[in-house]
This record gives C-alpha cells, structure tokens and sequence, in this order.
C-alpha cells in the first residue's frame, strides 16, 4: 500500500499545473492521476482565482519568451544609420533592438538585472 500523499496547497499547485499541460479535460485528469475530482474542482477555483500581482510578476518572470514592455519617449530622435549603437539586444522574429543613449543603456541594464 501507497504512502498517502500530504494534500496541501503545493501538492493541488502541482496537479493544476500539470493538468493545463496536459490537454486533457478535468475529469480525464483526475482519473488518470487517481485525484478526488472534487477536491481538484475545489483546488482549481481557488488556485486560478487568486489574482495577486506578485504572482503573476513570478509567473511572467518565469516564462522564457517574456518580453519587457518599452515606451519611447516622445522626445526621441530618429538616429541616423551611420551612427554606432552602444548596444544591440537581438530579440526574436529578428528584431534588433539598438541603444545610442547612455542613459538609456543603464537603465536598460538594470531593467534586464533584475
């Protein structure tokens, strides 16, 4: 006989995550991985329902394909293509991002800093 396994918050986080990775419906899931499915109903309202923005920071730092959001300031001046960049961010789908400012490049490091 299995050991019972210890049903607190971390061990429904875990089922919660791997049923949204999963692709399978709810029922599906809990029978597949021996859980009450009403206890997972439970566990899924509760879990998905909290909305603290500390979390989803957490979560969104996380995710590898995260993209910081930039906005330009209105003040910016089209720099012409003779001048050198001080840094070039390569991002996906072959976007360049390219900073003349010093300013900008330090504000930019401590943005990717953290």
């Amino acid at each position: 006989m299995r050991p019972k396994a210890i049903e607190d918050k971390s061990y429904w986080l875990k089922h919660v995550e791997n049923y949204k990775a999963s692709g399978l419906n709810k029922n599906r899931y809990c029978v597949q991985h021996s859980v009450s499915y009403h206890k997972f109903l439970y566990w899924f309202d509760k879990l998905t329902s909290q909305s603290s923005s500390s979390r989803t920071v957490r979560k969104a730092a996380d995710q590898a394909n995260q993209f910081i959001k930039i906005k330009l300031n209105s003040e910016a001046k089209q720099i012409s293509g003779s001048a050198k960049p001080l840094c070039i961010l390569e991002l996906k789908q072959g976007h360049r991002l390219l900073v003349h400012n010093e300013a900008i490049l330090e504000k930019l490091f401590l943005l990717l800093s953290e």
